[in-house]
């Protein structure tokens, strides 16, 4: 019975040993993981301040051509309103709006275009801007995209939705208007 109880022990003192490294395992897992937290949060901060200089220069870039021409898809503007906002019980804001007569030009600007940009400025943006800027509600709304590079399909679904599209060439813009409507 000595034996056993011997064996016991040594059972009992490995399983405590095999605790204790488990334990201290764990405790250097959890000072890993934070420490892996602080660098992706870090490189977070890094990229998302990359990409918004990015969205800030194409709309610098953009609004300063719009500005000294206040021309869209042929049509001439006398009023240039740069990030236009609605700050109410909702928040809304427009990049370039600009107006004459009878006619607004709504354009929006991101360094990069997708398709569903096109898609939220011809329907919940433009329905948005006709709530809250009821001034204009019997001009006729032409819709714009400005960047510097387009997904693929950009060009389709902005003729799909008649939506204008402004790109860089050089140091001027391109406008490609073969579609646009009014709305």
């Amino acid at each position: 019975m000595e034996k056993w109880q011997e064996e016991m022990a040594a059972i009992r003192a490995a399983m405590a040993e095999n605790m204790k490294g488990f334990a201290e395992l764990r405790e250097l897992q959890k000072k890993s993981s934070e420490e892996a937290d602080k660098r992706l949060e870090k490189l977070d901060k890094l990229v998302g301040g990359i990409s918004k200089n990015n969205g800030l220069y194409a709309e610098q870039f953009f609004k300063e051509a719009l500005e000294e021409t206040k021309t869209f898809a042929g049509v001439k503007f006398e009023k240039f309103m740069p990030n236009l906002k609605y700050e109410k019980k909702e928040t809304c804001e427009f990049d370039i709006v600009m107006v004459n007569g009878n006619s607004v030009a709504i354009i929006e600007v991101k360094s990069r275009i997708h398709p569903s940009l096109v898609e939220e400025l011809a329907t919940t943006k433009l329905t948005k801007f006709r709530k809250y800027f009821t001034e204009y509600a019997k001009y006729k709304v032409y819709l714009g995209v400005a960047g510097f590079s387009f997904d693929d399909t950009v060009i389709e679904k902005a003729k799909e939705f008649g939506v204008g599209v402004i790109r860089q060439h050089g140091k001027t813009i391109e406008m490609n208007a073969d579609a646009l409507k009014s709305y």
